[in-house]
């Protein structure tokens, strides 16, 4: 049940999109809720591996993740929470040619918005990973500046931050714990 009834904005999910959503809507001076069937962060966003990369397919996702890179890079500063943001790179791997191309493809669209990705051969593999040397591969796309980060920190810091900007988080009809 709707708590919140004279709120400008309902957002509709309180995981890490829908928060930050709230965030800068009540930065602007927006009154918002944010509802969430469960508890903030319970799909999506706390059950992944935290990745955070600009290696895409699409200008939409590039272009998505390069708006968010300062957030992550600055979260810290930002927010007051260490989300252990660690760059270790991603590796996409192509088994054969035309896995190849694809990734060629999306290096190109990349380097169109600034990714410092790049194209590898087999041999540019094995040399750098010499574990993946048994693995029939014929290339690769890899971006040092891609990594991963606690992503259950990260839905702690930006509910925390929302909240302090203001956004009303609604949960399945009972408030959502209070961070300690």
């Amino acid at each position: 049940m709707l708590r919140t009834r004279n709120a400008d904005v309902a957002v509709v999910g309180a995981g890490i999109v829908g928060l930050f959503c709230g965030y800068f809507l009540a930065r602007r001076g927006l009154k918002v809720v944010v509802l969430e069937r469960t508890m903030p962060g319970s799909g999506s966003s706390t059950r992944n591996g935290g990745g955070v990369r600009s290696q895409f397919g699409t200008a939409t996702n590039i272009r998505l993740s390069v708006l968010s890179e300062p957030y992550w890079a600055e979260f810290e500063d930002r927010f007051g929470v260490d989300v252990g943001l660690r760059r270790i790179g991603y590796l996409f791997l192509a088994s054969d040619d035309d896995g190849l191309q694809t990734l060629r493809s999306q290096v190109a669209l990349q380097h169109r918005f600034g990714i410092a990705s790049e194209i590898l051969v087999a041999e540019d593999v094995s040399t750098r990973w010499p574990v993946l040397s048994v693995l029939d591969v014929v290339g690769a796309s890899y971006c040092a500046d891609d990594g991963f980060l606690n992503q259950h920190r990260a839905m702690h810091g930006i509910a925390q931050a929302a909240e302090a900007a203001g956004v009303r988080i609604e949960c399945g009809g009972q408030e959502p714990p209070r961070a300690g």
